[in-house]
């Protein structure tokens, strides 16, 4: 193959790629705000935040209520966890799912979503097309 057929496979394979693929932004979760009210925490701006992440909401709130031990409830634009929780603590535990779930090992973008196949969870980047199971 010379390099003129070769360029123009590859200028052609190029074309082909989704546009999200080919902008590298870097992913920035908004940061969390929570409140405390009596023996609940609320996280005031879940809807924006689930929004901007783009993934499985409720992967992440039982994720989140099992790290936090406590039970969550999404009511409307917030999410409700039943116990008192410093932002720093939830933000912990966001931060620590988006690198575990969210962003991609191979190529470091967040353009994954989650797979089961029998009892297994992967995790699938639609950017690069890595597959790693997880837990």
């Amino acid at each position: 193959m010379d390099d003129q057929t070769y360029l123009k496979y590859l200028e052609r394979a190029h074309s082909m790629l989704p546009e999200k693929v080919l902008k590298h932004e870097r992913f920035q979760p908004p940061d969390v705000e929570s409140m405390i009210e009596g023996t609940r925490t609320i996280i005031t701006n879940w809807r924006t935040f689930t929004r901007r992440i783009n993934f499985n909401k409720p992967h992440l709130i039982r994720y989140l209520a099992r790290e936090l031990a406590t039970s969550a409830i999404e009511e409307g634009n917030r999410l409700i966890l039943m116990g008192r929780f410093r932002t720093q603590q939830i933000d912990r535990v966001l931060k620590t799912y988006i690198k575990r779930y969210i962003i991609c090992e191979e190529c470091g973008r967040p353009d994954t979503h989650l797979v089961r196949e029998d009892r297994i969870l992967f995790k699938v980047c639609e950017a690069c097309g890595a597959r790693k199971s997880v837990e």
